[in-house]
């Protein structure tokens, strides 16, 4: 543990940020199965909006939400193909 006090509240904070942003992507994955699994339209459009803004926060790369929006959008267009 720190020995300043102002190293101590930075380590704190550094942990409940960590925790807060663990949690935000977790909700991604979650709502990525759950678009996965169902293919409909109004889930794929919580992902993109989710993955858009955890990437301008900087939780996640623009390239990773550029990755995952085009994954979900190959699935849907195959899904509608049928």
């Amino acid at each position: 543990m720190a020995n300043i006090k102002a190293n101590a509240k930075s380590s704190k904070k550094s942990k409940t940020i960590y925790l807060l942003n663990k949690t935000k992507k977790n909700s991604l994955k979650k709502l990525i199965k759950l678009a996965q699994t169902t293919k409909k339209k109004s889930d794929v459009d919580k992902v993109y909006k989710l993955a858009d803004g955890l990437a301008q926060k900087h939780i996640i790369h623009k390239n990773k939400a550029s990755n995952i929006k085009s994954k979900l959008t190959k699935l849907i267009n195959k899904n509608e193909k049928k």
